[in-house]
């Protein structure tokens, strides 16, 4: 993510807000649809694969929670979470880089960025070091990969960005409140609605799970689903406030 990120900057000539945009767009797309593609693969307790998961351990989990992950995919999970990491690395670099070392204390929400992959390495980490064969590894990657369709969302919120560096809220305000429609649905059913189901596997996993990672992940993901109402609420009203307004 650290050369990509570097051509990208070279190639918009330095502009640091813009390559953030572009990068996270790139980031939001590749991990959406991972995400979607690994939900297509969640199944039923009876298509799991008993020669690879201790099945007697995994049936109670799966009959709360009606499906997981099938074995055949997590390999693939287990990349796409690493890919994802790596981003959440390379841009702590990148804020390190820009706020201590730059004094660029302006850098677009670099607090809350933080914060945010606090958090994601919080759920992260503990699930790729979990074994893949056993039922808290495969429970743990089943409701973070649900969770991760979250970032569905930051697809139109970046886009939305880079039309308003480009000044399409004056030369094409129909398009930017279209975007807007998509930011607050994908917003409200990803973040919000979709999350909720994550958690509830989660909390459905707990009695499986190490307690430490429980209470972690927990915690953790009550802390994001309260900043992602927050942001929601946040989001609802720069729309009323900012784009409605707008000439059509």
């Amino acid at each position: 993510w650290l050369p990509i990120g570097a051509s990208t900057m070279k190639f918009l000539n330095g502009d640091v807000s813009l390559s953030e945009d572009v990068l996270d767009l790139i980031h939001a797309t590749f991990t959406t649809t991972s995400s979607l593609f690994l939900i297509s693969h969640f199944t039923s307790r009876r298509f799991i694969d008993e020669k690879k998961i201790d099945f007697e351990t995994v049936e109670p989990y799966v009959d709360n929670h009606g499906t997981m992950m099938i074995s055949n995919v997590v390999k693939f999970n287990d990349a796409f979470l690493t890919i994802s990491t790596g981003f959440f690395i390379a841009d702590l670099v990148h804020i390190f880089h820009q706020v201590v070392l730059k004094r660029n204390t302006r850098l677009h929400q670099w607090r809350e960025r933080v914060l945010h992959h606090v958090l994601q390495f919080a759920a992260n980490i503990p699930t790729l070091m979990s074994a893949r064969s056993s039922a808290q590894g495969m429970a743990m990657r089943t409701y973070l990969t649900q969770g991760y369709l979250a970032e569905g969302s930051d697809v139109f919120l970046r886009i939305g960005n880079i039309m308003r560096r480009f000044g399409l809220n004056k030369t094409n305000p129909i398009l930017v409140k279209r975007n807007w429609y998509g930011l607050l649905l994908s917003f409200f059913f990803c973040r919000i609605v979709n999350f909720y189901f994550a958690m509830k596997k989660m909390l459905n996993a707990q009695k499986i799970l190490p307690k430490n990672v429980a209470r972690l992940h927990l915690v953790g993901s009550g802390a994001a689903y309260t900043l992602s109402i927050v942001w929601f609420m946040k989001l609802l009203f720069i729309f009323k406030a900012k784009i409605l307004p707008l000439a059509t």
